[in-house]
């Protein structure tokens, strides 16, 4: 083994070593315990003493307090009874060498040996949630209710109304018996039911002239329900079907097709409902053949009817159209493109064109081709303004084609000056924009709103105020007394540029 060598402290070097930070620490727990703990008895002392139980590799040691060294602080020397006042006004041992106080436990219950000495925890109680303070509100006027009572306050119980109840009510109690009249209603509009085969079994298990068995028979396409009944006694056969057929086609079939289609249902969904409660119908392969052959044309029709009866009532109008293109997916790859144009006034839809990219250079030219396709509906109109986004293709056809007012939605302006102020946020030296970029978009919708004639410079002029608002300057503002502040921007800051 190789030999170790230990260096002893010179005789010149007067500072003492300095001892391991453990044993520091042992000595002073040990003369904390000391002086703030009760001395033990003699004959406890000289129990632990013979047990062994101090702690292992550490003998007990005898030291005087004025000859601890100097290189830690000393606690100021106490008398008897400062000491047993203290030990009392604690309660709680400082010392992990002394033993906690038997207790009992409140996740067990279990007789104890011994009495138990109550001990103080080291839990702190949650303290009871607290009312919040209006502003308004002194500290007197705060009430002292129950939580129960406050809760109920802040959140009350939902007390139906009556004509609520009585909708309730209204599934479970049967109608009164009323005579079944032909009222002349369509087909659409005729009540239906559901009804079970069994129920339809025993209506025609009978010969009505004879009163005899009779043998049934169906059939079934879709919706349809095709019953055949023969008798065996006199041979009277009839027939009944649960509703008639357009066509040749069942009407329901179309109708539960129709439904599924107009309310924007989804077809699996709806016909897995069917096939749950065991109701006939037809199928998915079906619904879309209904689709193609039938109910696309309807739409079509019903549209061009409904779009011929507005476009004339509007002819005698000043319109004031607003137009919009959306597509079936973001970014430039979209396949379709519908383009809309609404009358801002009576807000309804008159103009509605769908553009297919390969129809177009590409997908971004949809909106134009949109806009396009739908001037011929006006030519006889006198359009009095026409609102747009800020499409540079569509803004320079409106120009040099269409030659009306052209205005740009305010919507879409705000939108694009939010996003740029947020990125000018994200800099470290215009973090100060932050807090002022909800208040700049409602300040750029006000400066539009409040001037109804639209005079350019009047909306400028509201517009630019902002920048002298926003640095506490208020002598072009039109708002009262201002009741919440915020942080000031100072001239020549950067983020005021």
């Amino acid at each position: 083994m190789p030999a170790v060598t230990t260096s002893e402290p010179s005789s010149s070097d007067s500072t003492p070593r300095r001892p391991r930070p453990a044993y520091e620490k042992l000595q002073r727990r040990r003369l904390v315990g000391g002086l703030i703990s009760p001395p033990p008895p003699e004959a406890d002392q000289n129990a632990d003493m013979e047990s062994g139980d101090d702690i292992e590799g550490d003998p007990p040691m005898e030291m005087n307090v004025d000859e601890v060294p100097h290189y830690f602080p000393l606690p100021p020397k106490l008398t008897d009874e400062a000491v047993i006042k203290k030990s009392q006004a604690s309660q709680t041992p400082t010392s992990w060498m002394n033993s906690r106080p038997p207790h009992r436990s409140i996740g067990i219950q279990s007789t104890l040996l011994t009495d138990p000495v109550p001990v103080p925890t080291l839990i702190k109680k949650a303290a009871a949630p607290r009312k919040p303070v209006s502003v308004c509100e002194s500290v007197d006027d705060i009430s002292t209710d129950s939580e129960e009572e406050n809760e109920a306050i802040a959140d009350p119980d939902y007390e139906p109304r009556e004509s609520e109840e009585e909708d309730m009510l209204a599934d479970d109690k049967p109608t009164a018996f009323v005579e079944m009249s032909d009222n002349n209603l369509t087909l659409l509009e005729e009540p239906k039911y559901l009804v079970t085969e069994s129920s339809i079994r025993n209506l025609f298990s009978t010969c009505p002239k004879c009163g005899h068995e009779a043998t049934c028979s169906k059939m079934v396409l879709g919706t349809l329900l095709s019953v055949t009944a023969v008798c065996k006694q006199c041979g009277t056969c009839r027939t009944w079907n649960n509703h008639p057929r357009v066509s040749g086609v069942p009407a329901l079939n179309i109708l539960l097709s129709g439904g599924i289609l107009f309310t924007g249902s989804i077809p699996s969904k709806v016909f897995r409902l069917f096939r749950m409660l065991n109701i006939q119908c037809h199928t998915t392969r079906t619904f879309f053949r209904h689709q193609v052959q039938y109910l696309n044309e309807a739409v079509k029709k019903t549209w061009d009817e409904e779009q011929e009866q507005l476009l004339a009532a509007t002819k005698e109008k000043e319109l004031v159209l607003g137009g919009d293109a959306r597509c079936d997916s973001m970014g430039h790859c979209a396949k379709f493109g519908t383009y809309v144009v609404m009358e801002m006034e009576v807000n309804k839809v008159l103009s509605l064109q769908t553009v297919q990219s390969n129809e177009v250079k590409s997908s971004y030219h949809m909106e134009l081709e949109g806009i396009k396709r739908s001037k011929p509906l006006f030519q006889d109109h006198n359009v009095k303004a026409l609102v747009t986004d800020r499409h540079r293709q569509v803004a320079k056809w409106i120009r040099e084609s269409w030659k009306v007012p052209h205005y740009f939605d305010c919507w879409h302006i705000v939108k694009g000056l939010g996003k740029k102020l947020e990125k000018m946020a994200k800099k470290k030296a215009l973090q100060p924009i932050r807090s002022w970029i909800k208040s700049i978009k409602y300040h750029l919708y006000w400066a539009v709103m409040s001037t109804p004639d639209g005079n350019p410079e009047v909306i400028r002029e509201k517009w630019m105020g902002c920048v002298e608002h926003i640095q506490n300057r208020h002598g072009k503002c039109q708002h009262g007394p201002l009741e919440k502040q915020k942080m000031w921007l100072l001239e020549g800051k950067l983020a005021l540029h």
